[in-house]
């Protein structure tokens, strides 16, 4: 079924528009949208980097990292590890992202970007000390969140941090909920159903609400399960 495109008093609803919402898949364009709905992410950028608390040295990677704008929060003060692959890794299936991060961010020692499955990252395990998975649980199914955060568990290091930013799925603040149901994802989830999904796979923290701009953002620290537990 085709999702309806009317809205309300009549007329067209372009944040609802498929032809227009395609247009997402082109980096330039999804950046702008960014800018002007939750102010180019400023706020989830500091509250992710403070909570990351990632250490000179640190293996970071940045899991469904869109267009790379997170990159930027990690100087190159860390070292490249094994086969050209940097420090810092961010990765997305869309490779048009892809070539855009590397465009634009990838020119740095230590930052390298792939166009891979996050729930096939053919990535030694242990070999990262951070991760982040940001503003992507909303776009996928229980299941597939699951083999996600499987895959990030198997590819940190006992005791290594993951941060997830995601939407308060459930926010009834008229201005958050008329962006939150425009939104691609067709997936969101209150706090606590966020906090069942990782639970699974990691030992939670501390969680926290913010707003960026208009989209209300959840936020959680969890630590990798000790592989003996």
């Amino acid at each position: 079924m085709r999702p309806d495109t009317t809205a309300r008093g009549g007329g067209l609803d372009l944040l609802r528009d498929e032809r227009l919402r395609a247009l997402l898949d082109r980096p330039a364009i999804f950046n702008l949208s960014q800018l002007a709905i939750s102010g180019g992410q400023r706020a989830t950028k500091r509250w992710a980097q403070a909570w990351l608390d990632a250490r000179d040295g640190d293996h970071i990677l940045d899991v469904c990292c869109g267009t790379g704008e997170f990159a930027a929060l990690f100087p190159p003060r860390v070292t490249p590890y094994s086969e050209g692959v940097g420090g810092y890794l961010g990765v997305d299936l869309n490779e048009r992202y892809i070539d855009y991060a590397r465009e634009r961010y990838g020119e740095v020692a230590g930052r390298a970007f792939a166009a891979v499955d996050a729930t096939q990252l053919r990535l030694a395990p242990d070999s990262f000390d951070r991760a982040l998975f940001i503003n992507s649980m909303h776009h996928f199914p229980d299941e597939l969140n699951r083999g996600i955060l499987r895959e990030v568990a198997r590819v940190l290091r006992p005791g290594g941090r993951l941060i997830v930013i995601d939407m308060v799925g459930d926010d009834r603040r008229a201005a958050q909920r008329f962006f939150l149901d425009r939104d691609r994802g067709e997936q969101l989830r209150p706090l606590a159903a966020q906090l069942a999904l990782l639970g699974e796979s990691f030992a939670i923290e501390r969680h926290d609400t913010f707003d960026s701009g208009f989209t209300p953002q959840t936020i959680v620290a969890a630590r990798v399960v000790s592989r003996e537990s």
